[in-house]
């Protein structure tokens, strides 16, 4: 009797345990959302002004910069110019949260509505000893990106 009761305040410690876990690990997503969302909005604007890396180079990861300087990293990069400017980002949700030793990461998907295209854009954030950096920037148009207009004059 005794061994089944040490077993069973053993699971029940475990179980307490594991809630507390779950517990810290939402308080500190949805933590570190709040923290970063104007890091994130401000980060997507300053980018989409010029369509510049260097623009936002010290908000960048060193990964990021390494992967921008690959011909295919160009490619997708300058693809990116034909959105125009950021006009208006939205609903910003939260997911893939991880937090260790080596710091946090989280994939924050937010709607972005640009000069040229709407749909959702995705931002890989990195925070290592206290410094918050982007390591990885998408963007997915379900409508495409409409054709800017030149205009002629005669």
């Amino acid at each position: 009797m005794r061994i089944l009761k040490g077993i069973l305040s053993t699971i029940g410690i475990l179980f307490l345990g594991i809630i507390c876990f779950v517990v810290y690990l939402s308080y500190s997503s949805s933590h570190f959302l709040k923290e970063n969302r104007e890091f994130i909005n401000q980060f997507s604007y300053d980018l989409s002004e010029n369509w510049r890396a260097s623009d936002v180079h010290s908000r960048l990861s060193n990964e990021f910069i390494q992967s921008l300087d690959t011909p295919a990293g160009q490619f997708s990069f300058n693809q990116l110019k034909a959105l125009g400017s950021l006009e208006d980002a939205s609903d910003f949700e939260l997911s893939n949260y991880y937090s260790g030793t080596d710091g946090k990461t989280a994939v924050v998907t937010f709607k972005a509505t640009f000069e040229n295209a709407k749909g959702v854009a995705t931002v890989t954030v990195v925070e290592r000893e206290g410094k918050v950096l982007i390591q990885g920037f998408h963007f997915s148009a379900p409508d495409g990106i409409r054709p800017t207009s030149t205009k002629h004059e005669a």
